[in-house]
């Protein structure tokens, strides 16, 4: 004996299983979606430790002044050197601690007194790498500077340029990199600590890039 089937009991199956293609098909693509960010994300993080292995200091032409951002190792030495050697008129160090004195700075720059008097200048307000570019902007506009050589470490060369660029856009920058870290060898435990410097910093530098 036949029976007659149920309409609506047929439209309620065909109605779940159409939620459950749909509910499988957003699944698929969250997953696709996480997958591909954290490719993008490990392609950039690659191609970001390669450019700053790759920098060439030997490029650099003459500006207007010169700015060393604190906070990371050996940087004002190289820094006090390009003033020496020319590479600009002036050389703020931004972001110094304001419990350290001239006498303090000039000893970390390698230089004489006479050589901070003349053509050394200290900012002590800047916390963060926001405010060392935003200091620089300010004493470029004070010594009508267009052009700076901008001094910190390697990895932290990208996103100090992108702040200064995004406060000052027409301000001609340059940078010199202190290597530091240096590349990874074959040390495990130092290349952990390495590529845990960079990827934090990459990270801080994928936030300035957004911002």
């Amino acid at each position: 004996m036949r029976y007659a089937s149920d309409p609506k009991a047929s439209e309620r199956s065909g109605s779940r299983r159409a939620r459950r293609t749909i509910a499988a098909r957003i699944v698929r693509t969250i997953y696709a979606s996480v997958f591909l960010a954290f490719a993008a994300i490990g392609l950039g993080f690659g191609l970001f430790v390669d450019a700053i292995y790759s920098d060439d200091n030997s490029k650099l032409v003459r500006a207007d002044g010169i700015a060393v951002f604190t906070g990371g190792y050996a940087r004002l030495e190289p820094a006090a050197n390009l003033l020496k050697q020319g590479f600009g008129k002036r050389l703020l160090v931004t972001g110094v601690n304001v419990d350290t004195g001239v006498d303090a700075v000039a000893s970390a720059l390698g230089a004489n007194q006479e050589m901070v008097e003349c053509c050394v200048d200290i900012d002590r307000d800047a916390l963060n790498t926001i405010g060392n570019a935003r200091e620089v902007s300010e004493w470029m506009q004070t010594n009508n500077y267009r052009s700076v050589i901008i001094v910190t470490n390697n990895y932290h060369v990208p996103r100090s340029v992108n702040e200064l660029k995004r406060i000052a856009p027409n301000v001609d920058i340059q940078s010199y990199s202190v290597i530091n870290p240096p590349k990874p060898d074959e040390d495990h435990h130092r290349k952990i600590d390495r590529y845990r410097v960079l990827l934090l910093e990459y990270v801080k530098y994928l936030a300035s890039f957004i911002r």
